[in-house]
């Protein structure tokens, strides 16, 4: 659906307004992971778990790249649905 550009756009309006609404940015959330993340654990109720900080981590490496997702689609498609398509150039 984003690679439709009225649903692109949209999302990212609305992305922005909520991002304004609750001043919340990109180097806010890094922040915040970087925090959990690297904090140390002393048993405290108020310091992340290590459940926490995995967390954390996980997140951080996804958004520096470091990790590849990879999604499996399933789709099935006749030869004369391809050859239709494909002779309508959709």
């Amino acid at each position: 659906m984003l690679r439709n550009d009225n649903v692109h756009t949209e999302v990212q309006s609305r992305q922005s307004t909520l991002g304004e609404k609750y001043k919340v940015d990109i180097d806010a959330i890094v922040q915040g992971h970087a925090e959990i993340a690297f904090a140390k654990p002393n048993g405290d109720k108020d310091q992340p778990s290590w459940t926490d900080k995995r967390g954390s981590l996980d997140s951080l490496a996804k958004h520096l790249g470091m990790y590849i997702e990879r999604r499996e689609v399933k789709a099935e498609l006749t030869f004369e649905a391809f050859k239709r398509r494909f002779e309508e150039g959709t």
